[in-house]
């Protein structure tokens, strides 16, 4: 997915060869799923966030995938941000002017995928200069047509099992997975909190940013 990288002084390796691993570098690592147990009980990573990568397919996006209300034209890159695999660039919403957020999808990116598939599971990264609005509680809808919506379950944030929702600068959070019933090949991405301001309500200027966005199905 991404540049490969250590942080750490001594990495886990099998045969001489070293377990590919992927890393911020700012004590989050992105690992595999199945050998997440694994990495939790070498000492090298005791001081680490660990992030489980989604043990599925990832999706191949682009910004033409992607549609936001509320992209920002005077901060970030835009919504191509979200996947060029720089964490250098970012999508962030307005905030020099009100908006009004969803009162279910908060402030929300809309993404058309490529097939239609039952389960999804993602995962994001911060906006590596600063952490100041990053996302607190997500609502994940689904649907088939881009205007009718179907959540998938309660707002998941970091007391949810499998997820993890950071705060730090830079680093990797994770969406587990989320099944529906029926097939869908549409996906609202909604952030409900941000820094610890609610995006559901307006209009007001809160406001929140992404480097990263991956979406994963199986």
């Amino acid at each position: 997915l991404y540049t490969v990288t250590c942080s750490a002084s001594t990495p886990p390796s099998t045969n001489g060869a070293t377990n590919l691993f992927f890393s911020t570098g700012v004590r989050s690592v992105l690992v595999p799923e199945q050998a997440a147990d694994l990495y939790r009980t070498a000492a090298y990573w005791s001081d680490l966030a660990l992030v489980p990568i989604p043990d599925g397919s990832r999706i191949r996006l682009s910004a033409a995938d992607a549609a936001s209300p509320y992209t920002a034209t005077n901060d970030g890159s835009g919504l191509a941000a979200l996947f060029d695999g720089d964490p250098a660039t970012y999508w962030h919403t307005w905030w020099s002017q009100s908006t009004t957020g969803d009162p279910t999808y908060g402030r929300y990116i809309d993404i058309a995928l490529p097939q239609s598939v039952t389960e999804i599971a993602l995962l994001y990264q911060v906006r590596a200069t600063n952490a100041n609005v990053a996302p607190n509680a997500f609502v994940i809808g689904v649907g088939s047509d881009g205007t009718n919506w179907t959540p998938l379950g309660a707002p998941v944030d970091a007391t949810d099992t499998g997820a993890v929702i950071p705060s730090a600068a830079a680093a990797w959070g994770r969406i587990p997975w989320l099944t529906h019933t029926e097939g869908f090949d549409r996906l609202r991405i909604g952030i409900t909190t941000a820094g610890g301001n609610a995006l559901t309500q307006g209009p007001d200027t809160n406001s929140t940013a992404l480097a990263e966005l991956t979406i994963f199905t199986r």
